[in-house]
């Protein structure tokens, strides 16, 4: 009996500190204010272009959009 109840103990020790312990990473501390500051500045975050300006934007919409999607916007 004691066999099998350190054994529970053993696998959930294992199976629930294992999650945990992955979860914590070392990530640089950034103030929220200076992040915003510096991503503003940039034209692309996390790979994705970010427009300057609504022109730029609508351009960059209607580069990616196929004429399906254009005409079925037309409809509505």
């Amino acid at each position: 009996m004691v066999k099998i109840i350190s054994f529970i103990l053993i696998i959930i020790i294992v199976f629930f500190t294992n999650p945990i312990m992955a979860q914590q990473t070392d990530k640089p501390k950034i103030s929220g204010d200076s992040l915003y500051q510096s991503n503003i500045k940039k034209t692309r975050l996390y790979g994705v272009y970010i427009p300057k300006d609504i022109p730029e934007a609508m351009a960059e919409l209607d580069k990616l959009s196929t004429q399906e999607a254009k005409d079925l916007l037309k409809k509505r």
